[in-house]
């Protein structure tokens, strides 16, 4: 059974479109037409994004953020030295960094174009290395939010697609999908 929460999440966001079916989540989050980046970092979390996760989720406890950037709440794991993360390293050696069966909460955010990978300096990461990488380190009974243009490519055997949700920031901006993995 997945582990989300719809009605936590909508007495923080009452305005959310949330459905079930077939024991998948769906959705859209309207953002907002806010442009400014609250640390100055090219491709930080969209605003609330991280507030509405942890709503959906309240009985997730320990939280990783993969890719990380400019994020400080929680523990952090970017391949760039100078963002100051827990862990610092390539993600596709995530499970060679961080301890087995760490985290029952996973953020992922990663470079979603080869022109992002190129502004952080970095090669574009294979998400789908990186996909096994974290089902090294979550636990059996955790989930992975992973934000993307694309739904990453995974094995059915170690993930179980729980819900999709469609992120709306606002005119001119990219749409994307906020994807919810459980591991099998």
């Amino acid at each position: 059974m997945a582990s989300w929460d719809i009605r936590n999440h909508l007495k923080s966001f009452p305005h959310a479109a949330m459905m079930v079916h077939e024991e998948r989540l769906y959705g859209c989050w309207f953002i907002g037409n806010n442009y400014k980046r609250v640390n100055g970092y090219h491709g930080e979390y969209p605003p609330t994004y991280v507030k509405r996760v942890k709503s959906l989720f309240p009985n997730q406890k320990e939280c990783l953020h993969v890719f990380s950037g400019s994020v400080t709440e929680d523990a952090t794991f970017d391949i760039n030295p100078e963002s100051k993360a827990t862990w610092n390293g390539n993600a596709e050696h995530l499970g060679l960094i961080v301890a087995p069966d760490k985290f029952d909460f996973i953020l992922a955010d990663p470079p979603y174009t080869l022109k992002d990978a190129d502004i952080y300096g970095y090669k574009m990461p294979r998400k789908n290395i990186v996909m096994q990488e974290i089902r090294k380190i979550i636990t059996n009974n955790g989930v992975l939010v992973w934000l993307d243009l694309r739904r990453p490519m995974y094995r059915k055997s170690e993930w179980k697609l729980t819900g999709t949700i469609g992120l709306d920031c606002g005119t001119n901006r990219l749409f994307r999908g906020v994807f919810i993995f459980e591991p099998r």
